[in-house]
């Protein structure tokens, strides 16, 4: 999504976040709740990112700063934690 979107977490989990930046000194920060957890910084065209765990319902706020292009996501995923899986009865 755009700068700013906004996810639902399903479940206790982690996100895997990495993004493909385009322009030197460009960033992103990820917000869990509204608070920064990571942010992170490329000085050219490299990929950025980390993970994160993160509770059921929590928010993850991805945000893209001081880049003229929509940044590729080359990976940006959610992973259930041990016992979290939801099953079909």
């Amino acid at each position: 999504g755009a700068s700013g979107t906004t996810y639902t977490a399903p479940a206790d989990g982690y996100v895997v976040c990495i993004i493909q930046m385009y322009t030197s000194w460009s960033n992103i920060n990820l917000k869990i709740n509204g608070v920064s957890f990571y942010r992170g910084y490329a000085s050219g065209t490299i990929p950025i990112g980390s993970t994160l765990p993160i509770k059921k319902n929590d928010t993850l706020t991805v945000v893209y700063e001081n880049d003229k292009y929509t940044p590729q996501k080359d990976t940006f995923k959610f992973y259930y934690a041990v016992g979290t899986v939801p099953t079909n009865t």
